[in-house]
Order: structure tokens, then sequence, then C-alpha cells
């Protein structure tokens, strides 16, 4: 709607010669004080000073806190966001791919099948899903500048192919048992110096733990960052003069960032751990000692747990226990037991073992590097925006994020100049109407 100016209210009174003329003048300068408003309302409040700016950025980083809070916990019902936009339900997204992870450590996370063991295709069930979800990630992630460049720092190779890729049949693990303990005179005399039976096979059978364990983050950290990415254009829309929220994600990119390296480094640390630093807990656990007491020739068994229980806290568990395996399988072989029987008991005990421990690395990941590096930790990415964060800001950030340009600014003062032009108009009005009706 055209404003009214002081020619058109001087060329419009001596034309106004009845109450039907003055109301049309009176409601004509009503809308356009309406669409003053309006457009002042969609510019938001005035913030030129940094209490203003800063108590701008913190009732929207409240609203940005409690729709990230209810989207981790699942809380859904809490704004009909999450039913109109489905995206934003973060934690639905984030327990589907721990599940395949879950599922494809299990089933496809060993190079061999252990024995009476085979894929029941669950998992390619639903990998497709995941996968084909994990493809649309993957081509937002490449539009994004700052995820695309973290992601080649963590190493931005393919996993899938491998991740979904079948265990070798059981025979290649027996044959490879029963090489290694022809050997055994050879280990007997380098335990001090070699990487011994059990340690080797076990590491050989779980190489494929971190190709899962990387595809994992990578998808949650891509998941996660898109989340915020459109969360944050939800609380801060961008429109022709300002762009906020392009100016508050450049100012925690940085941090978000860093939190990303961290979950990342959290991930490469339990994996290690669970191949290099074999837990005194799995072998003192009553999984382990069931599967020992399972074993057939008691002269295995019983050299098994004196040797072990004999050098733990001299070799530590690792060492005692790849002694103690070595050390009872070359009494079982000297006894008269066939290389056959000795593989079948060292089978056992890796099978124990490797379920102990797949499980533990499952449940370690999914607990730390994801759930509380990724989601709950207050410096991490979803947490990292907060009230605490904006308190912290000094008053030039402020200015930079959410103070007003000159655009902005010009055209305000352009709109409380034309609204109190109106409001004068609208005055004078009055007052003729008030004589009218008086005469």
């Amino acid at each position: 709607m055209e404003s009214t100016t002081l020619a058109d209210l001087g060329a419009a009174l001596p034309s106004i010669n009845s109450q039907e003329t003055l109301q049309g003048q009176i409601t004509k300068v009503k809308e356009c004080l309406a669409a003053c408003k309006k457009e002042r309302q969609a510019m938001g409040k005035p913030r030129n000073t940094p209490e203003k700016q800063r108590r701008y950025l913190m009732k929207r980083v409240i609203g940005f806190q409690r729709l990230a809070s209810a989207a981790v916990e699942g809380r859904y019902g809490a704004n009909r966001l999450f039913i109109a936009r489905p995206e934003y339900r973060l934690i639905s997204q984030i327990t589907n791919l721990t599940e395949h992870f879950r599922s494809g450590v299990r089933k496809r996370g060993h190079t061999y099948y252990f024995k009476n063991e085979s894929d029941d295709g669950l998992f390619d069930a639903t990998a497709g899903k995941i996968i084909s979800n994990g493809q649309r990630l993957r081509e937002w992630a490449a539009s994004c500048e700052e995820l695309s460049e973290i992601l080649k720092l963590l190493g931005n190779g393919e996993e899938k192919e491998e991740v979904g890729a079948l265990a070798k049949p059981e025979e290649g693990m027996m044959k490879y048992l029963a090489t290694a303990i022809s050997e055994l005179p050879k280990q007997r005399k380098q335990l001090e110096t070699q990487e011994s039976l059990f340690t080797k096979i076990f590491h050989y059978q779980a190489k494929k733990w971190s190709l899962h364990a990387n595809y994992l983050m990578k998808s949650t950290i891509i998941t996660i960052h898109r989340f915020i990415s459109q969360l944050l254009l939800h609380v801060f829309p961008n429109n022709a003069q300002e762009e906020v929220c392009t100016k508050v994600q450049d100012l925690i990119i940085p941090k978000v960032l860093r939190a990303y390296k961290r979950a990342w480094a959290q991930k490469d640390f339990l994996v290690k751990m669970e191949l290099e630093c074999h837990s005194l807990q799995t072998y003192n656990s009553p999984q382990f000692e069931a599967a020992i007491t399972r074993i057939g020739r008691q002269n295995f068994r019983t050299t098994l747990i004196q040797n072990f229980d004999r050098k733990k806290f001299a070799l530590g568990p690792d060492g005692a226990f790849n002694a103690a395996v070595v050390e009872a399988a070359a009494a079982s072989n000297s006894a008269g037991a066939g290389i056959e029987e000795v593989v079948e008991d060292i089978h056992d005990l890796l099978c124990a073992y490797y379920t102990i421990a797949t499980e533990r690395l499952i449940d370690n990941i999914c607990r730390q590097a994801v759930t509380y590096f990724l989601l709950e930790a207050e410096d991490g990415p979803v947490k990292l925006l907060s009230v605490e964060f904006i308190e912290k800001l000094g008053d030039e950030q402020l200015e930079r994020v959410a103070g007003e340009d000159e655009t902005t600014t010009a055209a305000r003062l352009s709109h409380i100049a034309k609204t109190k032009y109106h409001k004068e108009v609208l005055k004078v009005l009055r007052q003729l109407e008030r004589e009218w009706t008086e005469g």
C-alpha cells in the first residue's frame, strides 16, 4: 500500500465534503499504519547495543537448546516441528546407525566364521536402507565445506563395501591355528619378543573392527552436523538484509569441529584398547571361565589355568594368557592329543574371548564416542551453543554476529519516520471528524 504524503493530504482535504469521504481517508491512513507495524515487527527489536544483541541471541539459543534436547531425548511431542519434519528426529536416526553398527560388528566384524556359525542375512535386510541413507548423508556432506574438510582429516576412505563383506569360511582359521600349533616349539622360545599365538589370531580375526567403527562415526557426525545446520536455520532464519544464522555458524564451527575430533579420537582409543590392551576382567569373567571349563581335555584345561594364575602378575593378563595357551597346547600335544584336538580347544577359547571383547567394544563406542562425546557432553557439538556460550561473547563478537547492518538500521529509521507521520495525519483527520460531528 502506498503511503499518504502531505501533498496527498493537502489535495484531499478540499475534496473531503462528506462524512463518507472522510472515513475513507481515515481507513487509508490506518492501513498504512498497520503495514508499517507489520514491517517493523518482521525486523524484530532493535539490536544497537551489546545488551540488546546478547538478549536477542540468548532468546534464540534457548529455543535452539529446547528443540535440541527434545530431539536427543526423543520427546517428539514437545514441538510440532518433529511431526512435520522427520529429519529433526535426531535420536531415532542415531539409534538406527548404532543398531546397524552392533549388527554389523557381530555379523560381519570378524575375518573368519567361527565353528557352527553362519550368516542369517539379517544384516543385509537392514543394511540396504542404512547404506542408502548413508549415501544421501555423504552427498550432503560433500556440499558442506567445513564438514567435507573435517572428514578428510579424519580419513575419508569409503568403508561400506568392506563393512558389508561376509566373513571367510571357518576352515581358514582352523588351518591357520593348525599351522601355528605346529610351530609351538619355536614360539615357546620367542614368547618374550614375539606376538604369540592367541593374540596374533585374535588381531587377525578382529581387524575389521576399525572399519565398522569408522563408518559409524562418519555417518553419526554427518547426521549431527546436518541436524545442527537445519536447526540453526530454523531458529535464526536469514533474510535479505541479514544472515545471522550464517554468522552464528561461523562462530561455533571451529569448536564443533574440535568436538568431532575428540569423539573420533575416543573411538580410536577404544578400538586400540581392545586390540592391544586385553583386560583382566575378560580373563576372569564368568563367560570366559565357563568356556574354559567346557574344554574336554583335562590336561589342557589344568595347564592353562595353572600357568595363567602363576604368570599374570609377572607378565600381565595378556602376556600370561598367551604364554599359558602355548604351554597348555604344548603339554596337550606331548600327552598325545592330536593337533585337531588342540585346535578345537584354542578355537573355543578364541570364540569366547572374541564374543566378550566384541560386546564390550560395541557398548563402549556407542556409549562413549557416540552418546557422550557427540550428544551429551557440555562441550559437544549439540550442547555447545548454550546460554553460557553467549554470556562469554565480547562486545565485538556480539556486534559482528547480532549487530544490525547499515541497510537494516536505515530501514528501521525510515519505518519510524513513516509511522510518526501517519500518526500525525490520523490525528488531523480525527480532529476534522470531530469538527464535522459537532458542526
